[in-house]
C-alpha cells in the first residue's frame, strides 16, 4: 500500500508569508521628509549674522544635512554634518533625531560677499532602503544682504564732560537704524526721539564712568535690524577727575544721632541690637539696594 505525500501545512505558509511581508517592507522603508527651521526670521543679513538651522526626523533619524548660501552663481559651504539613520529593517537603535547647526554668515566671514539677494538653503538626506533612495528635502529662506551701515550726523557742538558728570548730546540718525545711543564702556544710554525736532532727530543722556579716565571708549553708536553700525567720537573736551579716598572717623555721637532716624524709615534692615553694625548693614546693604533702584530707574 503506498501513502500520499502531504505538502506544507497552513503554519508554514503562514511563515512565508510574514517573511515576504518583512523583505518587502525593510526593501521598500523610507524615513521621511526632516523637518527643517531656519531662525530668527531674519531681516537680512550684514557684517556678521547669526543663523540658526533645527533639523528633525524622529522616526528612523537624520541622515547628512549641509547649510549653504548661495549668491548668483556661487555657492559658499557653511556647515556640513554626518549623520546615520536607522536601518531599514532595524524597529530600534541608536539614531540622531534632532540636530541644531548655528552658524554665522556675512562679510566678515565670507569673503567677496557683496550686497544683493541671497538665500540659506538648507539640504536634509532622507533614510533610504535596499532600493529606495529618496530625493533630500531641501528648505531655502532669501535674505537680502546689506553692508552699508545707518548713517550718524552729530548736531550738537562743544560737548564738555567731566570723569563722572553727565551731559547730553543731539543728533541724527539715518532710517535704517533700530538702535541709537551712546555706549561708555560697558554702559548703555539708549537714545530717544528729541521733542519739536525732526523725524530722525534724536537726543541721548549719558554719563562719563567714574571709574574711566579717557574719553576713548565713549562714542555715538546707530546699528540696524541685521547688525551693521556706525559709531562717532563727540566730545571735544574731557576733564579726568579720579576719585578721592579719605578716612572718615565716625565717633558716638555721629552713630546716635544718625542711625535710629535711618532705621525708623526703613523697615527691611533688621535692627541688630549694636549701633555700629547698624550702621555698617546701612551703608553697605542699603547704598547697594538704592543703587539698583537708581540704575533701575
Amino acid at each position: 500500500m503506498s501513502q500520499s505525500r502531504r505538502g506544507p501545512g497552513p503554519f508554514f505558509a503562514l511563515v512565508v508569508l510574514l517573511v515576504v511581508i518583512g523583505a518587502g517592507w525593510a526593501t521598500w522603508r523610507i524615513g521621511p521628509i526632516p523637518q527643517i527651521t531656519v531662525e530668527p526670521a531674519l531681516a537680512g543679513i550684514g557684517k556678521r549674522t547669526s543663523i540658526t538651522v533645527l533639523v528633525r526626523e524622529p522616526r528612523r533619524g537624520l541622515g547628512d544635512v549641509r547649510v549653504e548660501l548661495t549668491q548668483g552663481e556661487r555657492t559658499e559651504l557653511l556647515a556640513q554634518r554626518a549623520h546615520t539613520p536607522r536601518a531599514s529593517w532595524a524597529v530600534w537603535g541608536d539614531r540622531v533625531k534632532d540636530d541644531e547647526i548655528v552658524v554665522e554668515v556675512g562679510s566678515e566671514t565670507i569673503k567677496g560677499l557683496r550686497e544683493g539677494p541671497a538665500a540659506i538653503r538648507v539640504t536634509a538626506e532622507r533614510a533610504g532602503s535596499w532600493l529606495r533612495h529618496p530625493s533630500p528635502a531641501v528648505f531655502e529662506r532669501e535674505l537680502p544682504v546689506r553692508l552699508r551701515p545707518p548713517t550718524l550726523q552729530l548736531r550738537t557742538s562743544q560737548i564738555y564732560v567731566t570723569q563722572g558728570g553727565c551731559e547730553v548730546v543731539i543728533y541724527e540718525v539715518g532710517e535704517t537704524a533700530v538702535t541709537d545711543g551712546v555706549q561708555a564702556g560697558e554702559w548703555w544710554f539708549p537714545g530717544n526721539p528729541l521733542p519739536g525736532g525732526g523725524p530722525r532727530e534724536h537726543f541721548a543722556l549719558f554719563s562719563a564712568p567714574y571709574d574711566q579716565g579717557s574719553p576713548k571708549a565713549i562714542r555715538l553708536v546707530a546699528r540696524d535690524d541685521v547688525g551693521n553700525e556706525s559709531q562717532a567720537a563727540f566730545i571735544d573736551q574731557f576733564t579726568p577727575r579720579p576719585l578721592s579716598r579719605d578716612t572718615i572717623p565716625l565717633d558716638d555721637a555721629f552713630l546716635e544721632r544718625v542711625v535710629p532716624a535711618i532705621l525708623s524709615q526703613t523697615p527691611e534692615i533688621e535692627d541688630r541690637g549694636d549701633m555700629l553694625q547698624n550702621y555698617l548693614a546701612i551703608n553697605r546693604d542699603l547704598r547697594k539696594t538704592n543703587a539698583a533702584t537708581l540704575a533701575d530707574l
